[in-house]
């Protein structure tokens, strides 16, 4: 019994080395001058501390103990920050705020789109009546297959000559000039957490036609007085980050579980589901819990809410927004 609970205790052992091990050459490789060479000099320690656990060398977890303490020192030193050269599409953050019953929303994003990573860079001051605010849709946008979509809230706000003026807030990453995502770098602190604010000419078509992405949209259904809620809750986020910035993190603190975790500030309780980190599965979640109208089989509502094909083929469209959504079941605030 003695022997079989020293070799458990063991092999549990190798799998913490193992892990640790893992994060920490990763940490030093993108967090340390050298990474490259810091994170190999790391890796190298693994193999000795497996040595001194199954050899009784304890010593030999010095070099392994010294690599992980440089690791979370980098790690837990590093501060998030406002002031860098950040790419073009991310030059300011969203910020707003209400005076009476209108929200004046300042970097509202209008670009044109001609590619990736060439746009004509709008930014608008808008002003919406809150009054007005008569839908709240979520937007999908499948990028990497079916399990992970990068999701946004498009407030709808109706108009004097009848039209819909829509704003999406967008929880994104804050490149600076040059920078590419990475998933596996959003766990080591490498990006800031944005909110953008955008028209969805922008947002949706540099998404559907430049990135060539699965866009689907859902209009949701709640009370209007929710609605509200939500959208002042956005705008306070962004607030928030433009005066006190946060790290991105490609699990904790991405575009699904920002939208979430202000859904449970709205709604106390609110169950958590492996969907918000699936993020694709995410209108599954809302679904089953009704927010997204439930009359139809999701698979139906579902393939209603493609829009790239209806994305790209009115992109310079006037009523881009209204073509977008033709086929959508019914939604709405009441």
């Amino acid at each position: 019994m003695r022997r079989s609970l020293s070799i458990l205790a063991r092999l549990t052992a190798t799998l913490i080395l193992i892990g640790c091990g893992i994060w920490s050459a990763l940490a030093l490789f993108y967090l340390a001058r050298n990474g490259s060479l810091a994170a190999g000099a790391a890796a190298l320690t693994v193999p000795l501390a497996l040595w001194a656990v199954w050899g009784g060398r304890l010593w030999g977890l010095l070099p392994f103990a010294l690599a992980g303490a440089l690791a979370f020192i980098l790690f837990f030193n590093l501060r998030p920050s406002n002031q860098r050269d950040w790419a073009n599409d991310v030059t300011y953050l969203a910020t707003g705020k209400v005076k009476g019953d209108g929200l004046i929303m300042d970097h509202v994003r209008a670009f044109r789109w001609r590619a990736d990573d060439t746009a004509e860079p709008i930014w608008r001051k808008r002003v919406y009546d809150l009054d007005a605010l008569t839908s709240v849709d979520l937007i999908a946008s499948y990028w990497m297959g079916e399990p992970i979509a990068h999701t946004m809230l498009s407030f709808g706000f109706a108009q004097p000559d009848g039209r819909i003026e829509r704003l999406v807030f967008s929880a994104e990453i804050r490149k600076e000039k040059g920078e590419q995502y990475s998933a596996l770098a959003g766990f080591f602190r490498q990006y800031e957490l944005a909110i953008i604010a955008a028209d969805e000419i922008d947002i949706i078509g540099v998404r559907a036609q430049v990135r060539n992405e699965d866009v689907r949209i859902y209009p949701l259904q709640m009370p209007k007085a929710t609605a509200r809620e939500l959208l002042l809750l956005e705008v306070n986020l962004a607030n928030r980050l433009a005066a006190r910035p946060r790290f991105y993190n490609t699990v904790t603190t991405n575009c699904t579980t920002v939208p979430f975790q202000i859904a449970r500030a709205l709604v106390p309780g609110l169950p958590r589901d492996w969907r918000i980190l699936a993020s694709g599965y995410f209108p599954d979640y809302l679904y089953e819990l009704g927010a997204i109208p439930n009359a139809q089989p999701f698979a139906t509502i579902r393939n209603a809410a493609k829009s790239s094909s209806r994305a790209k083929a009115t992109i310079g469209y006037a009523n881009f927004s209204d073509a977008i959504r033709a086929g959508l079941p019914k939604a709405g605030l009441f």
